[in-house]
């Protein structure tokens, strides 16, 4: 099936929809959709995709929505570097930050909680033990 260019010219006399008819509308239900495909399919000949648009996404390629309390500090630090490195929103450089510690492991140390580059002597010190043993919740008795 050939596409057609529209034309101004094509869509000059068409009114506008009243504000009724837009009160009117409704979205076109899924058992609608698949009616109106195999009609198509029917008067045509040609079979049609079951789905039209954008394809779903992979459950790799989803993002799984979190919600977490952080000091204004780090919150300000965030987007300060987002905008510095140009990559858009503070969530956008949280990932990629993320991204990146993902290749270090963790390592809880006496002294504090490190992130050691595997096959090498890099090592980040994320935490010392005075400040894990404030940001950790009261134990209860």
């Amino acid at each position: 099936m050939q596409k057609t260019k529209r034309r101004a010219e094509d869509i000059e006399d068409i009114p506008e929809l009243t504000e009724a008819e837009l009160k009117r509308g409704r979205r076109v239900a899924p058992k609608e959709t698949e009616a109106f495909r195999r009609a198509i399919e029917k008067k045509l000949g040609v079979s049609r995709p079951p789905r039209m648009g954008r394809p779903p996404k992979h459950p790799s390629e989803k993002f799984v929505p979190i919600s977490w309390r952080t000091p204004p500090e780090i919150m300000d630090w965030l987007v300060a570097q987002a905008h510095r490195a140009g990559v858009g929103k503070y969530q956008t450089f949280l990932s990629l930050l993320l991204r990146g510690m993902m290749r270090y492991k963790v390592v809880r140390e006496k002294n504090g909680i490190t992130l050691k580059l595997p096959n090498s002597d890099q090592v980040i010190v994320i935490a010392s033990n005075e400040s894990v043993t404030r940001a950790s919740p009261p134990k209860r008795p």
